[in-house]
Parts: C-alpha cells; structure tokens; sequence
C-alpha cells in the first residue's frame, strides 16, 4: 500500500477535513503524506470524535456518500436527540440508486441545504413555469403542538403504583402495597385494572387533541345607515315581522316573497325569485322557511321547513344570483350556559346550510338561531333585559337582529339570545374532570 502511494501525487483539500484518524481537524499537510495514510488503514477509526468535533464546529448537515446507509445510522447514534441535525444517506440498499439519490437531494432541499436542481434537469426538456398568481399568505391555521400528557393522569402521585399496574407487575405491587398477602387479592382484578389505567391514559391524551364547538359573545356593531335591499322569504307570522321590523329599523329596503314550506318547490321559488329581483339587487335573502318543523309528506324523517330551504338555495342557484342567504331557526343551536339545543330539527337545518355555504359560495349562506318557542306562553320577562313573550315565541330586540344580519362582517354562523349576539367558535375541548 506505502509503495502505491509514494507513486502518486497529493494536492491540498479545497474544503476542511476531520481525520477518522485522530478524530480532530486534519492538517493540510499531514494528509498530503503517504505515511498519514498507511496509518490511516491499520489504525482505529474514529468515526464517534469526528461526528462530535463537526457538530462542536457548527455542522448541522451529515450527507453519507457510499453504496449505503451505515454511516448515516453511526452518526445518528453518536447524536441522540440533538434536534436540529440532519444526517442523510445517498444510496440505500434497498432502493434504485437513482431512486436513492433524488431522494437524498429532496431530503436535503427541505432540511434547508440549498440544491440546483437545473443541473438534475438538464437534457430532460423540463423548463421553469410561473408560480400560480395568488399572493402567499404567511398565515398558520394549524393547531400549536401540545405538550406530553402527563403519565400520571390521575393527578394523585401514584405513579409508581400505576406503572406496575400498566406492566401487570404483581411483585412491584406487592411492594408498593407493603402486603405480600395481597398478591392473591389483586391476582383476579389486575388484567380489568390493566385496561382501565391504559384507557384512561389514552383517553387523557386524545382529549388533549380534542376540540369542540363553542359560542363566544361578539359586538356585531351598529348596523349601517342604509342597509341596501332584502327579500324576506317565507310565511307570514310574528318572526317575519320581527325580522322585517329589524331590517327596516337598520334603513334596509325589506321586499317580502310569501312562501308556504309545504309547497315550495325549486322551479317554483326559481321563478319568483327571478322576478322580485328584477325590480332592483338585494344585499341579502332572508329565510323563514326553515321554522316549519312539521315532517315531509314524502319524506317524513325530514322536516318541510329543511326541504323548501334547500329548494330556495336551489332556487337562487338556478337564477344565478350573488348574494348573502342568511337561514333563519330558533332553538337549533345552544350557547352554553343553561341555553341547551332545543329543536334537533332546527339543528338539522344548520347541517344543510354549512354545507351549502361550502358548495354554493356565492351566496354567503349565512345562519342565524334566535330563541325557542317557551314551553310556558305565560312566562314574562322583565323588558329591561330586551325579551319578551307574545304567545309561545320568543322576541328578541330587533336591533340585535339588524345587527347580526348587517353589520357582523365575516361571522356566518350566529345567534341572537336575550343576553347578546353569539357567534361560533371552534375552541380546545376541556378535559375531562379527572376525579370523575
């Protein structure tokens, strides 16, 4: 090997090189010497003070260049949980090599390591095209990574006591316990007591994971001064007038479209509609018609007020109108403190109105919950808190109405309680009560 060397010529490294064989920063001219690399083949490597030397240097990226992946695998070892390190191999056993090689580039590319790809893709053809015209927005709607549950869910310190049960351990319970006796008397119970405890540590975790609806209270603001042209579609009733009282108070243009939900049907609403809104463009429709709770005649499981929404959204469609089409219910969502669902029919209506605000976007379906009917038509309230009872409905304050319809922005999912202006939120679900 010595008699090989002496016959060929060394030049200076144009980069920096750690020696496997003393394990630090190489010398520019030891390494130019034969002598160095007889050494180098009959003496140890040291392959562990190289990779630690680098990483003390400042090297985050280790790129294996080889026939496999051996040395990608030492250096990982050498570098236990040291995030931030990206340790890549070239070619792999069980992959093409060029397979293995692009693969390698791809991984080094969005590890950070800056790759020209125009040499991989020269004599292909390929050529550069332009990014699509939207503007990136630098904005992140993912969820913030949540920290480890805690192994002892239960919060009551006995975590020793539950890892032996997790391992099924009868010894280290025994021990724990200070009772070798009772070893007969856990014996039976430890495999129920075994799934409870991983159940209830998997459970801790997912409810980590978990989120829920909720409904926070907004200041929708006060509606504009000239709130446009609506059409109010529906039948007659106390609740169109409410809503016609409601927008006409904001300076809105109230048109009303009659309309009974049990004969409403798409050709029918798409021909009326055509004509109300050739007298003049709308801001917005309004919806009555999901309020009829009565079944379908042909569909019984469904409500009539639920089919003749879905005619109307239909209906629009068809006339090609661009507007909002906010869908009016009552008691179909609960906000949370003592105001529970009331109506699962109603809550079926918002189902099909989220749906089709995604399927139909130009019409902005919008959906707005206003009280239950009371289950006592006598019940009084006192007026200062903006309620009262006419009959079985209950009337909320128009301007609250006016202002969920007019002046909420982006909020498409609302709902008027006595006590304010709901919106819904999608919020991290609470865990669950551990001493429960």
């Amino acid at each position: 090997f010595r008699a090989i060397l002496e016959t060929l010529a060394f030049a200076a490294p144009l980069l920096p090189v750690v020696s496997n064989l003393t394990g630090a920063l190489a010398d520019a001219d030891e390494i130019r010497t034969p002598d160095y690399w007889v050494r180098h083949v009959r003496e140890a490597v040291r392959f562990a003070d190289g990779v630690t030397v680098l990483r003390k240097a400042g090297v985050d990226t280790f790129l294996e260049v080889g026939p496999q992946s051996v040395l990608t695998a030492l250096a990982a070892d050498v570098l236990p949980g040291d995030e931030g390190v990206l340790t890549v191999a070239v070619q792999r056993r069980d992959r093409p090599e060029a397979t293995g090689l692009l693969a390698a580039l791809a991984e080094l590319h969005v590890g950070g390591v800056p790759v020209s790809w125009r040499q991989w893709f020269a004599g292909t053809g390929a050529s550069r095209v332009d990014l699509p015209t939207y503007a990136f927005q630098h904005q992140r709607f993912w969820p913030e990574a949540l920290p480890r549950p805690r192994k002892d869910t239960d919060g009551s310190g006995d975590a020793e006591f539950w890892a032996a049960v997790e391992r099924r351990d009868l010894t280290a319970l025994a021990t724990q316990l200070g009772d070798d006796t009772a070893l007969d008397a856990l014996a039976p119970a430890l495999p129920a007591l075994t799934t409870w405890r991983r159940a209830r540590t998997r459970d801790a975790a997912v409810n980590g994971w978990s989120y829920q609806v909720g409904w926070r209270r907004i200041d929708p603001g006060a509606p504009p001064v000239a709130a446009g042209g609506w059409l109010l579609v529906g039948p007659d009733g106390d609740t169109a007038d409410d809503v016609a009282a409601a927008l006409a108070s904001a300076g809105a243009d109230v048109r009303r479209l009659p309309a009974d939900p049990a004969t409403a049907t798409r050709g029918g609403l798409a021909r009326r509609l055509t004509a109300a809104l050739a007298d003049g463009p709308v801001t917005g429709v309004v919806s009555l018609l999901g309020l009829a709770d009565d079944p379908h005649p042909q569909h019984p499981a469904v409500p009539v007020g639920t089919a003749a929404t879905l005619a109307l959204a239909q209906a629009l469609h068809d006339t090609g109108a661009s507007t909002a089409l906010w869908c009016v219910t009552r008691g179909a969502v609960g906000t949370g403190d003592g105001d529970a669902v009331r109506s699962a029919a109603q809550g079926g209506l918002w189902g099909l109105g989220r749906v089709a605000g995604l399927e139909l976007p130009q019409l902005r379906v919008g959906l707005l919950d206003l009280p239950a009917a009371e289950a006592d038509p006598a019940a009084r309230v006192d007026p200062a808190a903006g309620v009262d009872r006419v009959g079985s409905a209950s009337r909320v304050d128009p301007a609250r109405i006016a202002a969920a319809l007019t002046a909420a922005g982006d909020e498409d999912q609302l709902a008027v309680r006595p006590t304010g202006v709901y919106a819904r939120r999608l919020t991290r679900a609470t865990p669950a009560d551990a001493a429960a």
